[in-house]
């Protein structure tokens, strides 16, 4: 379970820091290449934000996931062990 928590608190540890990149990204029309580099190295870091946030949404994912199945195995466990008490 700490697991599934851990990785609740990365996913919104990283959804906080790509939202917080969106306002510097601001590219209004640009003349000089000083401002086409700034603006692709502002792009280059949002991009491996968002990456590292789709990572992370992956493994919780995974962990829901785990989770569900195992919910699902007690649940026919628990209509199997009532069908062999009625029997």
């Amino acid at each position: 379970m700490d697991g599934l928590y851990g990785l609740r608190r990365e996913v919104r540890r990283l959804s906080r820091e790509v939202e917080g990149m969106a306002g510097h990204v601001e590219i209004p029309q640009m003349v000089e290449s000083a401002n086409l580099l700034r603006a692709n190295e502002s792009l280059l870091r949002s991009d491996a934000a968002k990456t590292e946030l789709l990572q992370a949404y992956r493994k919780y994912a995974g962990a829901l996931e785990g989770l569900l199945l195992e919910i699902l195995d007690v649940q026919a466990e628990i209509a199997r062990l009532r069908r062999a008490a009625i029997s």
